[in-house]
């Protein structure tokens, strides 16, 4: 992930409190430093600093957490992000099983909240990008991996860089009847309206 360059980045709450509870010898902060130096911007939805926080409470390591949440911009959940949130969970479930890597599958049914909301996040602003280690909450065909790492000195877990599939997801919104592209600042657009 060294070549990523000038590029936003809203990291998912798994990898924000990989961070926290440094279990991986530092190697997430690092990647996420690293990231910083390469001049990309680094934001969190504001749910996550919620599944941030949560975690926090009756954790030695609350320090930690204050640091990252100081340290990264939040992005607010509203309306728009509510919009793409609303549209991904509709697309996920309709495709029923989707296939996430092989031999596995994602049952629709078990999307968390949590992880539509950062996903809506994401398709909210125009060529933000997702880091995350959880590939199987971000399913393709509407999302892309575009790079990978591995985080953890004893343990190993795979970080996933990812872009929604713009184009995937307009092909299969295209065909819902209730659409609306309506602009809005500095966005993509809300699918639904």
């Amino acid at each position: 992930m060294d070549k990523i360059i000038d590029k936003k980045i809203v990291i998912d709450s798994c990898v924000l409190i990989y961070f926290c509870e440094d279990n991986d010898g530092g190697k997430t902060e690092e990647l996420i430093n690293m990231l910083k130096e390469n001049n990309n911007g680094i934001f969190m939805s504001d749910i996550s600093g919620f599944e941030v926080l949560k975690n926090r409470q009756d954790s030695e390591k609350s320090i930690n957490y204050e640091k990252l949440l100081n340290s990264i911009e939040g992005i607010p959940v509203d309306s728009p992000v509510f919009m793409n949130a609303a549209t991904l969970c509709y697309l996920y479930k309709k495709i029923r099983k989707v296939t996430c890597r092989e031999g596995e599958e994602m049952d629709p049914k078990d999307k968390l909240t949590g992880d539509l909301i950062i996903g809506g996040t994401v398709l909210s602003y125009e060529n933000y990008l997702l880091l995350t280690s959880n590939k199987k909450d971000f399913p393709e065909p509407y999302w892309e991996v575009i790079a990978t790492g591995e985080v953890g000195s004893v343990e190993k877990i795979k970080i996933y860089l990812m872009r929604p599939n713009i184009a995937a997801l307009l092909s299969e919104i295209q065909t819902m009847e209730d659409i609306k592209m309506w602009p809005t600042k500095k966005r993509m657009h809300g699918f639904r309206g």
